[in-house]
């Protein structure tokens, strides 16, 4: 599995992509500086969310449980809100 994403450590990232088993997903948000992450969608925490259930691998287990410990849940519309209400 390949996942990446972001272009830098102090921005939220606008692109991520994950490849595994020959098959291509990509996530688009909005950059903004890590100062103003409301500005912001984090392009990772949304990839990861849309493919929680579909690819079972430990690189998504992190992001899964990573998303759960920042926002409580992890699916789109969590991701979301808690990019909106940081």
């Amino acid at each position: 599995m390949l996942f990446t994403g972001g272009t830098a450590c102090n921005v939220v990232p606008e692109y991520a992509k994950a490849s595994y088993a020959g098959k291509i997903y990509e996530a688009f948000g909005a950059a903004a500086h890590a100062f103003t992450p409301e500005a912001g969608e984090n392009a990772i925490l949304k990839l990861a969310a849309e493919l929680q259930g579909i690819i079972q691998h430990p690189v998504m287990e992190f992001l899964i449980i990573s998303t759960i410990f920042l926002y409580g849940s992890c699916t789109y519309d969590s991701v979301r809100f808690a990019s909106a209400n940081w």
